[in-house]
Formats: structure tokens, C-alpha cells, sequence
């Protein structure tokens, strides 16, 4: 099966360094799970900039819908025939590439989507699912209407693949915590990158990842997999 990494980001995203190490680049391509990788970007700002950094960092691009998340990964990925799509954000570093090599697993077992328990950091996972369910929703999603809930699915579609009985979703559980000598590097990490970004101004919007929230996780809570 054809696996696909959509790295869904945002020129706000970007720190004044563009080292593949600072962000989710490096460790995914390491990974050796991907069959191929594309950078997925809103035509927001001076997105044009991933242009270059495709290039450098020798990976895809596709530059898609502003607020509808769902289509943009779904053109992002059509052109590698992908069976699963794995949707990470960019200045995820820390990925814990185990957990999505399970959560890989399940897909190819016949699911849908993979969820994670609530008391799983979402923060270090990607959102990983079949390819015929990103098509599915994009198609389901084109027939609901304008509304507040319909706009907030097309931007989060795997809440729509959790809400909606037309998917298969598996919910995983973990044991294991990581390291605390992990959690330390990657805290230590962080703090460098913050206090060296304090002043850059970010796009809100379709910017998860963002500093503001990263800064705010509990990485002693983060869990490696152990599936039970």
C-alpha cells in the first residue's frame, strides 16, 4: 500500500531558520514510512516560499484551499494514487513516528481512521487514514451547506470521520510514557526555538501548531505506543 505524508503548514510556521531538523522534515523522511511527501499550504501570506523549501528540503508541494482542509490534502496527495494519507504539521519535530507506524498498520488492516484516546497527546501523533475515506468526506462534505459545523468539518475532517457512522474508526490505547530524558530534549528544544521566534507574528488561522499552543503541552503526559 502506498502511504503518502501531507505536512499540512503555513508561512507563520516557519521559523528564520528553514534546518529540516526544527521541523517535522527531517524525522519523517528518516522514517522510511513514506512512499512520498508534499508540503500542503493554503495560498495564504507568502506561501510561495514553500516553493523553494520544497526543493531544498526534497520534498513535494501543493499549494490548495485557504479553509477547507479537507480538499486541499485530498489534491495535495491524488496524484500519488495513495492508499493512506498521514496528515502532520510542520513544525512537529518531535513525532513519534512509532505511534504512527501503528497507526499505519491499522489503516492497512481495513480502517478508516485511527483515533486516539483523550488521554493521548495529539500533539506528537499525525492524523492517519485511508485515502478512500479523505475522498469520501471530501464528496460528503460538498453536499452539506454553509453552516458553522459544516465549515469547521471540511477544516478538521477526520471530526468528521470520528462523527459520522459511514467510517470505520479505530481508538487506540497506549502504556508506555516516553523517556524523561525524551520529554527534557524536547521541552529543551522548544524553549530555544520560542525564545528565538518570540516576536515573529503568525497566521492564526490553519496554524495549530503555532507556538501558542505548543508552548501550552504537557509533554510528560505524551505516550508512546503500546497497543492493548
Amino acid at each position: 500500500m502506498t502511504v503518502i505524508a501531507a505536512i499540512q503548514c503555513t508561512p507563520g510556521d516557519l521559523y528564520d531558520s528553514h534546518d529540516p531538523n526544527l521541523y517535522c522534515i527531517s524525522i519523517v523522511k528518516a522514517s522510511n514510512l513514506f512512499a512520498g511527501i508534499t508540503l500542503a499550504s493554503p495560498k495564504m501570506g507568502d506561501y510561495r516560499v514553500f516553493s523553494q523549501l520544497a526543493r531544498t528540503w526534497g520534498v513535494d508541494t501543493y499549494f490548495g484551499s485557504n479553509y477547507n482542509v479537507a480538499e486541499r490534502l485530498y489534491e495535495a496527495v491524488k496524484g500519488y494514487r495513495a492508499d493512506v494519507v498521514a496528515r502532520v504539521l510542520l513544525k512537529r519535530f518531535y513525532l513519534d513516528v512509532e505511534m504512527v507506524k501503528v497507526m499505519i498498520d491499522k489503516i492497512r488492516e481495513g480502517y478508516d481512521y485511527v483515533s486516539l484516546q483523550p488521554d493521548i497527546n495529539y500533539e506528537v501523533a499525525a492524523d492517519v487514514m485511508s485515502f478512500s475515506a479523505l475522498e469520501k468526506s471530501v464528496k460528503m462534505l460538498k453536499q452539506l451547506g454553509e453552516d458553522h459545523s459544516a465549515a469547521a468539518y471540511r477544516f478538521s475532517p477526520w471530526r468528521f470521520m470520528e462523527d459520522r457512522s459511514e467510517f470505520k474508526v479505530f481508538e487506540m490505547r497506549f502504556g508506555t510514557m516516553w523517556s524523561p530524558q525524551h520529554v527534557a530534549d524536547v521541552k529543551r528544544k522548544l524553549a530555544i526555538l520560542f525564545a528565538a521566534d518570540e516576536n515573529k507574528q503568525a497566521i492564526e488561522i490553519d496554524n495549530p501548531a503555532s507556538r501558542y499552543r505548543c508552548e501550552s503541552i504537557a509533554f510528560a503526559a505524551s505516550y508512546t505506543p503500546v497497543l492493548l
